[in-house]
């Protein structure tokens, strides 16, 4: 097999390289779930984007149409005629971090298609009944938030940009939700199945009790959430990580020119050095041979340093994930276990990603989709470095000049991904300039980080516990710290904005103060919570 079929080869869809096991690979004989957003390629041109590929109206066309509704449920079939995708493009979390509460009696609804996501809670102890909106941008993927309030006797307000969404969302703003495979918070929490005896009979209850919600009884619910073509957490994860991948590399690399350093890079989004399966050593080795005999030491000095960071952030990501579903659904009887070790091979993969973009200047810092504990893992069901090849196909049209690549279609109906020659790549890589490796920017799963949003950051001590001094501050789960924030006589938060407008002694975070702007959008999340100004 040649080098380009090799890499063809090693590239396979995550039908096989995720679903290792028999039944898991028979569940998902039809793949459209993996590919449903992935782009489309013709003549190496992208001529198809999944992710906008289906009209749904944005916020324009919202208030164009804004005399078509005056209420709720005015707004849902307005919304449901424009784009009926939307009544089977959903995910249903049962718990919430977000300003919209949810429980498993009344859960919080994301809808998505087209570039857009629209969420929905109905829980009673929502301080005002507000659909939060999302759309990314169709010209270079930056993302607008927008919120439509309903009010009780009837009447609309439409606002965009709400300064509260930056305390989650961060500016730029992203899309929030967990890599794959594990979403404790959410319905189908396993890979799209149910995890849990508990999870699946809280499920029944809901689809049984829809009729009395206007959101879920316009939705088609599906009788059970099991592995296969149906479920949706696994196209909502692809549709999030091809946003966000877009979205976030488009920021970081503004105009930056990777000049010699595109070569390792597209060598190991080529899975040149490694597989999911392959050994750290084994793959480092594989990937020195891309850099002159000088360049090595430093760049495996590197490569070490954010590879050892990497496998305890994993882990400690997946520890948080498995932890928060006992606490959801306390002593689970499992039905479907998720093996959270067999992806862990994909952290050396993203550790020589990292190492490249750091050497080459770029700052990485906020690219997980993750809300909390997850400051470097990137993820999605199909194979995140072949959609980075696609992505930076169309981000980055110059870095492929002089690179030779086919079209691949791993098995499915489309071209949608990119197939690189590696022999090629490297001997492109031992001639090319190269600009001085940069000072590093990584840094450790426990430090604070400036470039995620606030709420991360006050998180990571808060309700990570990476600091043991810290009071506990329950930012995963918004309906308990709503209720905390609206105990009169705890202040907390009084308390909280006392202690990031602090200079000095007791400031928060405490060596890097929030900017003014994230001081407000704080201000104005609990403002949200409380329903009363501070």
């Amino acid at each position: 097999m040649d080098a380009g079929g090799e890499t063809v080869g090693k590239n396979i869809l995550a039908v096989a390289i995720f679903f290792t096991s028999g039944v898991w690979a028979q569940s998902y004989d039809l793949q459209e779930s993996f590919v449903r957003y992935s782009y489309t390629f013709t003549g190496g041109v992208v001529t198809d984007r999944g992710v906008f590929k289906v009209p749904v109206p944005g916020i324009a066309e919202i208030e164009r149409d804004r005399p078509q509704f005056n209420t709720y449920p005015q707004f849902l079939d307005y919304l449901f005629k424009q784009a009926p995708s939307l009544k089977d493009h959903f995910v249903i979390l049962h718990h919430s971090a977000s300003l919209q509460f949810a429980s498993t009696e009344h859960p919080r609804v994301i809808l998505f298609d087209g570039g857009k996501a629209f969420t929905f809670s109905e829980h009673p102890e929502n301080r005002s009944l507000k659909v939060e909106m999302l759309e990314a941008s169709p010209v270079d993927y930056s993302i607008q938030l927008s919120e439509i309030t309903f009010a009780k006797n009837g009447g609309v307000k439409i606002e965009r940009n709400p300064r509260a969404c930056i305390a989650c969302h961060g500016r730029p703003a992203k899309m929030l939700w967990d890599p794959y495979d594990f979403w404790p918070n959410a319905f189908g929490s396993a890979v799209g199945a149910m995890h849990s005896k508990q999870e699946t009979a809280a499920y029944d209850r809901l689809r049984a009790a829809a009729g009395s919600s206007e959101i879920l009884k316009r939705l088609n619910l599906l009788p059970k959430l099991e592995l296969g073509p149906e479920e949706e957490n696994t196209p909502f994860t692809q549709y999030v990580g091809q946003i966000n991948l877009a979205s976030q590399l488009n920021h970081a690399l503004q105009s930056q020119n990777l000049n010699g350093w595109r070569f390792p890079l597209m060598s190991v989004l080529s899975s040149c050095h490694s597989r999911f399966d392959t050994d750290y050593s084994q793959a480092l080795s594989s990937l020195l041979e891309m850099f002159r005999v000088d360049e090595r030491a430093e760049f495996q000095a590197r490569v070490d340093r954010i590879y050892a960071s990497l496998v305890p952030a994993r882990d400690h990501m997946k520890a948080t994930q498995v932890a928060l579903h006992k606490v959801l659904f306390p002593n689970p009887e499992v039905l479907f276990n998720i093996d959270h070790q067999r992806l862990k091979g994909e952290a050396v993969d993203m550790a020589m990603i990292r190492a490249v973009f750091d050497a080459a200047g770029v700052n990485l810092q906020n690219l997980s989709t993750s809300h909390i504990a997850n400051d470097y893992f990137i993820g999605n069901p199909s194979n995140v470095l072949l959609d980075a090849t696609a992505v930076l196909n169309e981000l980055r049209p110059e870095w492929y000049r002089g690179i030779k690549y086919t079209e691949q279609t791993l098995g499915t109906e489309k071209n949608g991904w990119l197939a690189f020659d590696c022999e090629q790549l490297k001997v492109g890589s031992l001639k090319a300039p190269r600009s001085v490796p940069a000072a590093t920017q990584f840094t450790s799963m426990s430090a604070v980080k400036r470039e995620r949003p606030v709420i991360n950051r006050c998180a990571k001590c808060h309700t990570e516990g990476f600091d043991f001094d810290a009071k506990m501050i329950p930012f995963d789960n918004s309906l308990e710290l709503a209720r905390l924030l609206r105990d009169p006589a705890a202040k907390w938060g009084q308390k909280i904005m006392d202690r990031v407008q602090r200079s000095g002694r007791g400031q928060m975070p405490p060596d890097d103060p929030l900017t003014r702007e994230e001081i407000e959008s704080l201000k104005e999340m609990i403002e949200a919570f409380n329903g009363v100004s501070l």
